[in-house]
């Protein structure tokens, strides 16, 4: 059970460190078009996780 459970923590830590496809849109519109849009980008995404 021990082994099992360490397992677990080790892929979740895993998993959760993984950009997902948010993160390379927002790193993709701020080097591209600038700070600002990648906040605006950021604000965005947050407002449709929030929903």
């Amino acid at each position: 059970m021990p082994t099992s459970v360490i397992a677990f923590i080790g892929a979740a830590f895993l998993i959760a460190m993984v950009p997902g496809p948010s993160t390379v849109v927002i790193l993709r519109r701020a080097v591209v078009n600038g700070r600002r849009t990648g906040l605006a980008t950021v604000l965005g995404n947050e407002c449709g996780v929030l929903l």
